[in-house]
């Protein structure tokens, strides 16, 4: 979980420069947003670390895919996508 977190918190880093280096427009600001939100389900994890191994795994599993989802729709935005 650790790893999933870390690549998508580089990905939010590099997708702000990219922001500031290409300017801001309508469709990359809704797309920085969608993405945040999937980062901030991916960060939720910290929450289920005490729980027992069942629960942490079924709710970190849960949170990737609902992650993955936020990440394809927010992939859609773009006009390209």
């Amino acid at each position: 979980m650790r790893g999933v977190t870390g690549l998508m918190d580089l990905q939010a880093l590099l997708g702000i420069i990219l922001l500031i280096g290409l300017g801001i427009e309508r469709f990359r600001i809704e797309h920085a947003i969608i993405m945040i939100i999937a980062i901030v389900i991916l960060h939720l994890s910290v929450l289920w670390r005490n729980k027992s191994d069942y629960v942490r795994y079924r709710n970190n599993l849960l949170a990737i895919v609902v992650s993955m989802i936020v990440v394809v729709i927010g992939v859609g935005v773009l006009p390209q996508g």
